[in-house]
């Protein structure tokens, strides 16, 4: 899965808040929930459909063109007047169909005259609403979103970001528009066209001057990472939470090389919730931040990393259990990292609970080489070699007793659940918090296309765009029949 799947990265549409009600009883959801029919999927978000999650809540353009949601009404399961009356004829949404933050929806419609902004959800319709009219009557063209705050651009360059910090008015040159987005709990960062970054956020950290020709951007809970076009990597914010690379033995890597200056060719950034750690072209992987949530791999792995305390930036020498630059993919979980190495190995580093237990890891696998690793909030899983799967981590969210299942196509991770298809016939299985979205709907649905994950729910989408949600029923497991 690509790195943008990472919820801890804190990218377009989150997942966050509510409460447990009914489990995903089969014969419960063909009484209360009505298969609806979405739209061709387009590209929204980490989940790459046109499904988006709020995290009590859900929206989807259906294939009529109707604008559909459902879920807790605080979190914009409910839509507003705006929308109302189009809820019932087409309404077409421009440019990126509806952006979620983690407790409610935004979306730039077709209006005439008027402006064509619309937000819903208990932390974006009330700032929206302290907006002059001068904002509000504009027709926009550009929408993006974070876990807490929503941006919308005009042509002009001329924009608002609104949510969780307020309101905040913005300008940059006509055609060069913010392209990324990601936050922080205190802060959000957007990086323009051009490769520039700005933050906005009452805890506003100005981005370093070093800050220009960037391609990416990562946070943490209280950091912010920038990668560059020359492959270096950028930290700022809090030090415990990976805003400095020189804080403690968070500095050190997997080979056992200083992080920086030294490293460059980085081509991939993964997060927690305190630590981030860079992956470079040459297979090389590096970590710092809080040493306890992933920052520190030698404190995990003795084997690899037999040194005592270091001053930021002096390394001893290291005995390497795997040779230098093997390591080909690395995910996260929101308190530990997992490397999976050139030779379709393991190596896992951070809090035990999390998934960063290497001797859990290493019983859960058995032996079995691997093909791709996912992280979930508490746990992770293994696509193994052979088409098993294999977790590790928290037992109640996933991280024990995953199905025993062959030839398995694809993984999806969430918060609290993971979700998998396999067979020819392309059929679901889910594990993990049960009130959640955990338990495997009977009769099985198959020929998935795609899974989105909300806090408390989950929504499934098939090849002939039918969509099924289960979970809790009052945060988004359960879609209100079409009136």
């Amino acid at each position: 899965m690509s790195d943008a799947a990472i919820c801890s990265r804190g990218a377009i549409a989150g997942a966050v808040a509510g409460a447990a009600v009914c489990g995903a009883c089969w014969q419960c959801l063909k009484k209360r929930a009505a298969k609806v029919s979405v739209a061709p999927l387009r590209r929204h978000g980490p989940q790459g459909t046109a499904v988006a999650a709020a995290g009590s809540a859900f929206a989807v353009v259906t294939g009529d063109g109707l604008v559909r949601c459902w879920g807790a009404p605080e979190a914009g399961g409910i839509l507003p007047k705006e929308l109302e009356k189009a809820s019932h004829q087409p309404l077409d949404l421009t440019v990126a169909a509806v952006v979620a933050t983690d407790t409610g929806f935004a979306a730039l419609t077709s209006a005439g005259t008027g402006g064509n902004l619309v937000a819903w959800g208990g932390s974006l319709a009330q700032p929206l609403s302290l907006l002059d009219g001068s904002v509000t009557r504009r027709q926009f063209s550009h929408i993006a979103a974070t876990r807490r705050s929503v941006l919308v651009q005009g042509d002009d360059g001329v924009g608002v970001l609104f949510g969780e910090w307020g309101t905040a008015k913005l300008r940059v040159e006509p055609g060069n528009k913010v392209v990324e987005m990601v936050s922080t709990a205190y802060a959000d960062a957007c990086m323009t066209q051009d490769g520039k970054v700005f933050v906005v956020g009452p805890d506003e950290d100005m981005a370093p001057s070093s800050m220009h020709n960037v391609v990416h951007l990562y946070a943490t809970a209280e950091a912010f990472a920038a990668l560059r076009q020359d492959g270096t990597v950028v930290p700022w914010g809090s030090r415990t939470a990976g805003g400095a690379a020189d804080h403690g033995r968070g500095c050190v890597g997997l080979t056992g090389l200083p992080l920086l200056p030294a490293v460059t060719r980085v081509h991939a950034v993964v997060a927690t919730a305190q630590a981030f750690a860079a992956l470079t072209e040459d297979g090389f992987c590096f970590a710092w931040g809080s040493p306890d949530k992933g920052g520190d791999p030698g404190q995990h792995l003795p084997a690899l990393h037999p040194f005592a305390q270091a001053a930021p930036l002096q390394v001893p020498a290291v005995a390497a259990r795997s040779r230098p630059g093997a390591v080909a993919a690395v995910a996260a979980t929101r308190s530990a990292f997992a490397a999976v190495t050139k030779d379709k190995r393991v190596l896992v580093w951070g809090s035990a609970s999390f998934g960063g237990d290497q001797a859990a890891a290493e019983r859960a696998l058995d032996g079995r080489r691997v093909n791709e690793v996912v992280g979930g909030h508490f746990a992770f899983v293994a696509l193994c070699e052979d088409g098993t799967i294999a977790s590790w981590g928290d037992t109640e969210y996933g991280g024990k007793n995953c199905p025993d299942v062959r030839d398995v196509k694809e993984l999806w991770a969430g918060p609290r659940v993971f979700a998998a298809v396999y067979g020819s016939e392309r059929t679901l299985i889910t594990w993990g918090s049960q009130k959640h979205g955990g338990k495997t709907p009977e009769p099985p649905i198959q020929n998935v296309a795609h899974v989105t994950f909300g806090e408390h729910a989950v929504v499934v989408v098939d090849r002939s765009s039918n969509m099924y949600a289960f979970g809790n029923s009052e945060r988004g497991g359960r879609i209100e029949a079409a009136s």
